[in-house]
């Protein structure tokens, strides 16, 4: 989320329909890279881990990052 007027619900909903054993949530501007839940997920992946995004402008504003 890139504001805290932003409601996560439908987001949440989403992931936790799926069955998600871990979810990650930011509220942050999306210029900031400085993404501190972000930067934790990789250190909780393992092989055959899948990683769902429920919109993609939500994980990046760019595509170098």
């Amino acid at each position: 989320m890139s504001s805290v007027i932003q409601n996560p619900a439908r987001q949440i909903q989403q992931l936790e329909e799926i069955g998600m054993d871990i979810t990650y949530e930011e509220v942050i501007s999306g210029v900031t890279k400085e993404r501190e839940q972000s930067q934790k997920m990789p250190g909780y992946l393992r092989e055959g881990n899948i990683i769902y995004v429920t919109d993609l402008p939500r994980i990046t504003r760019s595509t170098q990052d």
